[in-house]
């Protein structure tokens, strides 16, 4: 990614760039986080132990942040190609001070769902911030493909959430 910013004379052609790295991990992830929330508890065993079977409630909501992430890591590889590292820090620094708000907030009050607040509505108000900024820098706008990729992912992850502890598991387990 670095080398190909780096080339890019124009808004337009990071722009593009940006657009095409999101459709592209986006198409990668999406069979990940299907088959990690329909399966996880069988993988977690699998990986792990019966012991950690109770994190399976947890761990669906880890995977839809992790493509939250994957946006997020994607917008910040940004930065140091356009010449933009001395905005990028104080993003980092404004996204330290969310985490530890949602941390020392949360976790003391809802324990390990505190844990997965932080870990969802971080990367969800980063993924905001990181956005505006470049919409404001460069003109950045999702195309029309990654604004459907998006919204497939977060809709069906909630379905495979809402409809898999009814159906999935009884034909499997």
């Amino acid at each position: 990614l670095f080398p190909r910013i780096s080339e890019s004379k124009t808004n337009e052609e990071i722009n593009q760039l940006l657009n095409d790295i999101i459709r592209l991990l986006s198409f990668v992830t999406i069979p990940f986080v299907a088959f990690s929330i329909t399966f996880r508890d069988i993988l977690i065993p699998m990986f792990y132990s019966k012991e950690f079977s109770e994190a399976g409630k947890y761990l669906p909501f880890h995977f839809v942040a992790i493509y939250l992430l994957i946006i997020i890591y994607t917008f910040a590889q940004v930065f140091a190609p356009t010449g933009r590292l001395k905005q990028f820090v104080p993003i980092i620094i404004l996204n330290n001070v969310i985490t530890l708000v949602i941390v020392y907030s949360m976790i003391p009050r809802f324990g390990l769902w505190g844990w997965v607040a932080n870990f969802t509505i971080t990367p969800f108000i980063s993924a905001i911030i990181y956005y505006v900024f470049w919409h404001k820098t460069i003109g950045f706008s999702f195309k029309k493909e990654n604004i459907v990729l998006i919204l497939f992912i977060i809709i069906s992850s909630g379905l495979l959430l809402t409809f898999r502890n009814n159906y999935i598991t009884s034909i499997f387990i």
